[in-house]
């Protein structure tokens, strides 16, 4: 990913992030995202409209681990 300044890698911010959001950070397609996420989804809950909450999108890191040349948000 590249950041404002044209440097790769960065942090990652924390907000709501849609399935096609959270896909693009972890560099696959929607379809993989969806698989990865599966056997996790009574730990994550449903999306709310399109969107994952900041609370499940730290239980998706917390499974899947930041994505390549992410850091977290201290």
């Amino acid at each position: 990913m590249t950041n404002q300044t044209g440097q790769t890698g960065g942090s990652m911010p924390l907000h709501a992030y849609s399935v096609q959001d959270l896909a693009r950070l972890y560099r696959i397609n929607k379809v993989t995202f969806k698989k990865w996420i599966k056997p996790f989804e009574a730990d994550i809950g449903e999306r709310i409209g399109h969107f994952y909450t900041v609370k499940q999108v730290l239980v998706i890191i917390d499974k899947l681990g930041l994505p390549d040349g992410m850091e977290g948000n201290e």
